[in-house]
């Protein structure tokens, strides 16, 4: 099997949020970042 991962940044509560949760869905690992770390949930 193969490993698959992805990064996005930006991952907010809209469009970057939407991404890595799509991306998680399929199998990816989704490593993110956000500029406000307040924010960040899981």
């Amino acid at each position: 099997m193969e490993d698959r991962a992805v990064i996005v940044m930006g991952a907010g509560n809209a469009t970057g949020g939407a991404i890595a949760r799509r991306f998680a869905r399929e199998g990816y690992t989704a490593c993110i970042s956000r500029r406000n770390v307040a924010k960040f949930q899981p």
